[in-house]
């Protein structure tokens, strides 16, 4: 159980181009919180300067639209610092991600737009080990549920995380063949003509 009289380091890594500053501006002017710094752009995000950790510490990662980007930086931390709680906030529809997530280590997600004071109360609660998802997540799985089957959406959060076909159809276990058959389905309902497209239209769904 963490001191609750201590402060909570924060590093905030913004690879939204400032969608939401206010966070960072509250966090500082609470006794509750000490900024243990802030980095935008993926290439320069770094706390390994810090050798150990202060505790308790934790990371509020503003996510970019390139969340295969976002996610292998948080693999990347992850390996250096096990124990590092993340929490991630982004304006797209992170559904086709959750599992990648959660399997990259991430602690909670939050909508982008979310007020400055709840991500301080989301920042405590993950701390103290708890994990909740807005009620929006749900509202975008029963969207996506509706729309796509259960392997398209797999084959979705593949192409977003920029999986080749070849790779798919080995992670999927399926033929090249079959790969192609589903993208030309998703295309279709997405009305869209790449992958890019697929891409963009789905993380924008509400």
């Amino acid at each position: 159980m963490r001191e609750k009289n201590k402060p909570i380091h924060v590093f905030i890594v913004d690879n939204s181009s400032g969608k939401n500053p206010a966070i960072a501006d509250y966090l500082s002017q609470s006794d509750q919180f000490q900024i243990a710094g802030i980095e935008t752009g993926m290439k320069s995000a770094s706390f390994t300067h810090l050798g150990v950790l202060p505790e308790p510490f934790v990371v509020v990662m503003l996510m970019s639209d390139s969340p295969h980007c976002d996610i292998l930086w948080i693999k990347k931390m992850k390996k250096t610092y096990a124990d590092l709680r993340i929490i991630v906030l982004s304006e797209y529809n992170y559904v086709l991600f959750f599992h990648t997530l959660m399997e990259a280590g991430v602690n909670n997600i939050l909508n982008m737009d979310t007020k400055p004071e709840q991500v301080a109360q989301v920042i405590e609660c993950t701390l103290d080990g708890h994990f909740f998802l807005p009620y929006s997540f749900y509202h975008m799985l029963n969207h996506i549920s509706s729309v796509f089957t259960e392997v398209e959406i797999q084959t979705l959060e593949l192409i977003a995380l920029d999986y080749t076909n070849a790779q798919m159809a080995k992670e999927l276990n399926v033929t090249i063949r079959t790969v192609e058959s589903r993208l030309t389905k998703i295309y279709d309902k997405l009305e869209v003509s790449s992958r890019r497209g697929a891409v963009k239209k789905i993380m924008q769904m509400k």
